[in-house]
């Protein structure tokens, strides 16, 4: 009797664990890639925060470590180290910092 609880408890355990990686897997997915460029039409600076709108990504949700940088002026680049997107209407970006361009 004690082998077979000890094989139904694996077995239960196993089952858990698998729900738990697969639940876990598609929210990573949805997240941003590290140093991700996102590039919108208008940028509001008032830093440390960044917002931008009519931006060219279709994601929705929390972004980390990632760049947002106006259309026309590449100049006008910054790294956020946290921030939101609601798709191509806004993103705004959290604790950052302006892009030093070289050349």
């Amino acid at each position: 009797m004690a082998r077979r609880s000890t094989v139904l408890f694996g077995a239960l355990a196993a089952a858990a664990l698998a729900q738990t990686i697969s639940v876990a897997g598609p929210a990573r997915a949805d997240e941003t890639q590290k140093g991700e460029v996102i590039i919108c039409d208008q940028l509001d600076m008032r830093l440390p925060n960044v917002s931008g709108r009519h931006c060219d990504t279709g994601r929705r949700g929390p972004l980390h470590d990632f760049v947002i940088t106006h259309r026309e002026n590449r100049h006008h680049s910054f790294f956020c180290r946290t921030g939101w997107a609601e798709g191509h209407l806004w993103v705004r970006g959290h604790d950052c910092r302006p892009r030093v361009h070289r050349g």
